[in-house]
């Protein structure tokens, strides 16, 4: 059993502060591997691109860089809904009557007010502080997860994330693991597009891989991992994405011993068993919140420097989106799918086609289709 040890940053300019909240953190059974302070902007945005976090404790006056002066709302450049949206984030602050705070809460960030000596009421102690936030994380973490993914993914993903984010909040385990062992399938198989996009490789494989073959065949191909995908899946102690395979070979084992009857249905201790594995999967997941897949790429008719794009929504509607890029777009073409991507030299878009299109059903919805063998199917 892999217990969940949750990545966490502490934004925080003062150093007596730091220390205390670090402190506070690691009384919490949080690993020091997984424990990450910054106290100017420049040093967060460079620990945010190299790590996906589960949570970023953040003061909202940081300067920008070393020699940089304290300003009261550059620490709200990390409350953005938009940005990291599986991530937990809290202001936590000393400066609870400015604006900036009270605006804080609509931009997708919880607030809470730090307590001195002299104070009472609601005020968090930096100790009390740290056990709210981190048992928030180990106890709600994965269904806030997956309701947040739901909002956000296509509707081949979002309805098994929905429906395994009520059953978690229900305390039912034997939904919660069939509707996660299906979400985790269908994101297999769209990371596995994905990777041969990325990797170069052509079509045809072979149609109905089942999840042990799509797993072993994303192990040869991730020598190395594929640098976008890499801060979401590495872990302290294990070369990138290999916690991850672990996590899904005893996942699987777990799901086939219900399904062939070896034991009786999920229960409670499964998911404690679990849970690092399960959050292992919820990483992943966090990629595709954080990027979408783009369906018809245009320039943005009146701002200069921004894409317009549209997105296949939960509920199989077309939603419009906008990207900040450096780049012309592709030439139209309503069948190909998009999603930014990085690399060592910079960003780009990936072109999925053809492993990965758009098309229409027979009642005409937009559907993506996964081309692994000679016939594409419905992802």
């Amino acid at each position: 059993m892999m217990i969940f040890s949750p990545k966490i940053l502490i934004l925080e300019d003062v150093d007596q502060a730091q220390e205390l909240l670090r402190l506070a953190f690691l009384s919490e059974n949080i690993a020091e591997d997984n424990l990450f302070v910054a106290g100017t902007v420049k040093k967060a945005q460079s620990l945010m691109r190299d790590h996906h976090f589960h949570g970023i404790s953040i003061d909202q006056r940081l300067p920008m860089d070393e020699q940089g002066a304290v300003i009261d709302d550059h620490g709200l450049a990390f409350t953005e809904l938009n940005k990291w949206p599986l991530t937990k984030k809290v202001i936590y602050t000393s400066f609870g009557k400015i604006n900036f705070a009270n605006r804080a809460g609509f931009a997708g960030a919880e607030y809470r007010e730090r307590a001195h000596v002299s104070d009472g009421g609601n005020k968090l102690s930096v100790y009390d502080y740290a056990v709210e936030f981190v048992r928030d994380l180990r106890e709600h973490y994965v269904e806030k997860s997956l309701f947040a993914a739901s909002q956000l993914l296509p509707h081949t993903l979002a309805l098994p994330a929905l429906k395994a984010s009520d059953a978690k909040k229900a305390n039912n385990w034997a939904d919660f693991f069939r509707n996660f062992s299906e979400l985790r399938e269908r994101l297999m198989k769209l990371t596995l597009g994905v990777t041969l996009a990325a990797v170069g490789k052509r079509p045809p494989w072979k149609n109905g891989l089942r999840a042990q073959e799509i797993e072993d065949a994303l192990r040869q191909l991730w020598r190395p991992v594929p640098f976008a995908l890499r801060r979401f899946v590495s872990s302290p102690g294990w070369e990138p994405g290999e916690a991850l395979f672990e996590s899904l070979i005893s996942l699987r084992k777990l799901r086939n011993a219900v399904e062939h009857h070896d034991r009786g249905d999920y229960v409670a201790i499964d998911y404690q068993d679990q849970h690092a594995n399960i959050v292992a999967i919820v990483d992943l997941l966090a990629f595709y919140c954080e990027l979408p897949l783009m369906h018809g790429l245009r320039f943005h008719p009146s701002r200069r420097g921004l894409l317009s794009f549209q997105r296949l929504g939960p509920n199989k509607a077309l939603q419009d989106g906008i990207w900040e890029a450096d780049f012309d777009p592709p030439r139209p073409d309503d069948s190909a799918l998009y999603i930014p991507w990085r690399n060592q030299n910079g960003p780009e878009l990936l072109q999925l086609s053809p492993w990965l299109t758009a098309r229409r059903s027979s009642s005409f919805e937009l559907e993506f289709h996964l081309l692994i063998g000679t016939k594409p199917e419905p992802l």
